[in-house]
């Protein structure tokens, strides 16, 4: 339990926006000399998401210094929310306002209101959140859930293909990757890919699903981990990083290979894994 909060933690502390501002992958953009006005801002499709504690969310997204400094040649006024009162936030004609932090780091909200909303709910939880936050609606019962889980996923994906093995994990992660919003899609089926890298890592260790509860921001977690050989291990966080790391191209077999290093080296004892 322990492991998995500081996981979120830690990982939230690397994004942060300000005060506590989680802020995952920076995606890439068209190119600025095709594009007019900064439309592509606006555009959906190159929002980032962050949940709130009521199960809603904002859009935001990141932006580096030159962007910034374009879009606040539009701007109104500058204002400000009591709990980012360290940040500069200017308000734009469209009612969208961007942010700078004391670490000169900038986002763009498409709008200020779900900005206000973000701090409300930051504002309502201090701590650290759990990484499934409100992303487990089964709760104890996930692994009665794993099989409808995976196949929920590969519908998504139009995927046709019955084995559980490495390569239905890389026909998954490469229809993922060919989408535009694909981090959005792995945070949205996280859980789905939980079980997953799970069952695969089960089939090749005889592990066994088990279920541990947390509690972050006043709300029950149930997350799941791995049982081997007695010991307990917890791929979440590793899967959770790698997807919000801009770094990492392939993070679905990332982390099924970092697991497996873990797995061999510090559960099984074995010499060091090198890849499937």
């Amino acid at each position: 339990m322990g492991a998995t909060i500081m996981n979120a933690v830690k990982i939230s502390a690397l994004l942060v926006l300000c005060i506590c501002i989680t802020l995952f992958i920076n995606k890439p953009v068209p190119n600025k000399t095709t594009v007019s006005n900064n439309i592509y801002l606006k555009n959906k499709k190159y929002m980032s998401k962050y949940q709130l504690l009521n199960g809603n969310s904002v859009r935001y997204k990141v932006i580096d210094s030159k962007e910034y400094q374009f879009l606040l040649q539009n701007a109104i006024k500058e204002v400000e929310i009591p709990y980012f009162r360290k940040s500069k936030i200017h308000l734009m004609k469209n009612n969208a306002c961007i942010v700078k932090s004391t670490n000169n780091e900038y986002a763009y909200f498409p709008s200020f209101i779900e900005l206000e909303q973000l701090a409300i709910d930051r504002e309502s939880c201090t701590g650290g959140r759990h990484i499934l936050l409100n992303k487990n609606p089964y709760g104890k019962s996930f692994p009665r859930e794993v099989d409808f889980l995976i196949n929920q996923l590969k519908i998504s994906l139009g995927i046709d293909y019955e084995e559980l093995n490495v390569q239905l994990l890389l026909l998954v992660e490469q229809k993922i990757l060919q989408k535009e919003e694909n981090v959005e899609f792995m945070e949205d089926y996280m859980l789905n890919i939980t079980a997953l890298i799970g069952e695969l890592l089960i089939k090749k260790y005889n592990a066994e699903w088990k279920m541990t509860k947390d509690i972050s921001c006043n709300v029950v977690t149930w997350s799941p981990y791995l049982e081997i050989n007695k010991k307990h291990f917890d791929f979440i966080g590793y899967l959770y990083e790698d997807i919000g790391h801009h770094n990492v191209t392939t993070p679905l077999t990332e982390t099924y290979e970092s697991s497996i290093a873990v797995i061999e080296a510090n559960i099984l004892n074995k010499k060091k894994w090198y890849g499937f």
